[in-house]
């Protein structure tokens, strides 16, 4: 009977110890499952990362390519830019050539007023490294002229001055092989206050910004005159890197609707930056091809 009970009693163990040893085994399978499941996931997601990767970067070295046209040039030897008497950039349909030269702009927008100049270069140089072949920037009316007839580009001992040496922003994007694009204004819009325009305007009760207006239309004159006169020999055809001045800004959305707008204004901001010397320059507007279109054109503008 002791015995009888003994060899139960083993055989219950046994079952228990093949159980548990089931479990066990189930357990590690479906950890070892799962730890497959999940590796291969992340060699998934780490193979479509690597593929991703290098389709852009072969993108990237594509476009490059295309647009230097020559390895080993640089853009202005290969536009045959840097000397006086090189054609500018001319529109024709869809398309821009550069001396001659077909050539897709590839721009970026840096501001050189909103940065501290030991920063510029720094900054182009990464515009330039990213595939990029012009940059575009703004003229802040109300900081070059922050009170009326006294002009500071850069010289004016103020906090902000060593932030307005166009003339220095203009050299180092040259050297870091980047054409520019100029947007004098008057008004820039940038967010910036009042957009660009300086607040002394506001003296005359009656004042009418970015129209013919004269309270208005004398000192922007003044201002496009001042600002573009030292830039004269920045042109592309001049031998510097400035390949298109823009005429006022986005000029289609000051009004409602298709009212019309004061062409006889943009007009006289075109007449003033031919004037003054940027006739071999593209001239261009900007608005939104759908809503604003045309409302802000003009003949060539």
């Amino acid at each position: 009977m002791v015995v009888g009970i003994g060899g139960e009693i083993v055989e219950r163990v046994m079952m228990v110890v093949v159980v548990v040893v089931m479990v066990m085994v189930m357990v590690v399978v479906v950890v070892v499952v799962v730890m497959v499941v999940v590796v291969l996931v992340v060699v998934m997601v780490v193979v479509v990362v690597v593929v991703v990767v290098v389709m852009v970067v072969v993108v990237m070295v594509v476009v490059v390519v295309v647009v230097k046209g020559s390895e080993g040039l640089t853009y202005y030897e290969h536009f045959g830019g840097g000397v006086a008497g090189a054609g500018g950039l001319v529109a024709e349909g869809d398309t821009f050539t550069l001396n001659g030269k077909p050539i897709l702009i590839l721009s970026g927008a840096f501001h050189y007023f909103r940065v501290h100049p030991d920063h510029w270069r720094d900054t182009l140089k990464k515009l330039r490294a990213s595939g990029l072949n012009a940059v575009e920037t703004y003229a802040p009316w109300n900081l070059h002229e922050p009170r009326q007839g006294v002009f500071d580009y850069g010289d004016g001992g103020e906090a902000l001055s060593p932030f307005l040496n166009i003339t220095r922003f203009l050299q180092i994007a040259q050297e870091e092989d980047l054409f520019v694009i100029l947007r004098p204004g008057p008004y820039i819009c940038s967010e910036w206050d009042f957009g660009g325009m300086p607040s002394y305007l506001l003296r005359d009760y009656t004042m009418q910004v970015r129209t013919y207006y004269e309270g208005f239309r004398v000192p922007a004159a003044n201002f496009l005159d001042n600002y573009l006169f030292r830039l004269i020999d920045y042109q592309f055809t001049k031998g510097g890197p400035i390949i298109a001045v823009q005429v006022e800004n986005e000029y289609g959305h000051f009004g409602y609707g298709t009212d019309p707008r004061d062409l006889v204004y943009m007009e006289f901001v075109r007449d003033t930056i031919v004037n003054i010397g940027f006739g071999e320059s593209l001239l261009f507007t900007s608005d939104s091809p759908t809503g604003t279109q045309d409302l802000g054109a003009i003949p060539g503008g």
